[in-house]
């Protein structure tokens, strides 16, 4: 009887026996660990720092996606997985980050960021080798734990960014916005890249604001400024300078004796509406 797995051959009259083994089919390496977006290689990226001198100094840090992964125990329903970062050197509690782990290869993303405290927003690490611990759950039961680590790069470049003097125009009384602004003017700004301004100053410097009514209603009627009386004809406006917030009183409708006092900001535009049957009148902002 032949033996299992071999094979008897005769060649000119001479035995030659050929045994042949049975060789198990290689088993894949076991991944666990962290994905990130754009990269091939598994546990290992490099995040980009920014280091600015000159008038605008600051840090700039990238922030980079990274998604739980492992084939020994793959993305299930009810699955949620926890991954804590446990190097030495971090804060206390250790950085973790808790995430769904039901569909597809990995668990949802997480964004990833250099730091040593804990964040709800970032999933902090350390520049270099990282070690961390998992907890695969199921229905909050922990099905699988374990650990990795993974080599975050820090690929960190200095540039100087400088300020620049730059002209726009805003509203005299800063209170105010540009939309409504009766009293815009020019001013220059020493301006850095990134929108911080590190110091401005009008060009015309009176401390008193014009500001502006306007009656765009179809009938006229009086007004009282501080006391100062007005009349406001259809169609209407009238300019006035003052330094602090105003109050102008009014009748409540076209034709009521009634009256209603409103408080205006130095440098606003205002109008009046009407409405009803009554024809309400009304002191609203103005926009552009």
């Amino acid at each position: 009887m032949k033996p299992f797995n071999a094979t008897l051959a005769l060649i000119s009259s001479s035995a030659l026996i050929v045994i042949t083994t049975a060789i198990a089919p290689a088993q894949s390496p076991t991944e666990i660990g962290l994905e990130f977006q754009g990269e091939r290689d598994l546990n290992r990226t490099t995040l980009n720092e920014t280091q600015y001198t000159g008038d605008c100094p600051g840090v700039e840090a990238e922030t980079k996606n990274a998604r739980f992964t492992s084939s020994q125990t793959p993305t299930g329903d009810k699955r949620r997985v926890v991954v804590r970062n446990v190097t030495r050197g971090l804060g206390s509690p250790s950085p973790f980050t808790n995430r769904e782990y039901e569909k597809g290869r990995s668990s949802e993303a997480t964004q990833m960021e250099f730091g040593t405290e804990h964040s709800s927003k970032r999933f902090r690490v350390m520049p270099g080798e990282n070690e961390f611990e998992y907890e695969i759950m199921e229905r909050k039961q922990v099905i699988q734990t374990g650990r990795f680590t993974a080599v975050i790069d820090r690929n960190l470049r200095t540039i100087e960014r400088n300020a620049t003097w730059q002209e726009d125009q805003t509203c005299a009384n800063s209170s105010v916005s540009n939309n409504v602004c009766a009293d815009l003017r020019d001013r220059k700004s020493f301006k850095c890249p990134n929108g911080k301004v590190l110091k401005s100053y009008l060009l015309d410097t009176n401390e008193y604001y014009r500001s502006r009514i306007s009656n765009p209603t179809e009938r006229g009627f009086s007004i009282r400024v501080e006391g100062e009386s007005y009349r406001l004809h259809s169609g209407d406006s009238i300019d006035l300078r003052r330094r602090d917030a105003f109050t102008v009183t009014y009748p409540t409708c076209v034709r009521c004796a009634e009256m209603k006092t409103t408080t205006v900001s130095a440098g606003k535009r205002v109008k009046f509406t009407s409405s009803g049957d009554d024809r309400r009148l009304n002191l609203v902002d103005d926009p552009r």
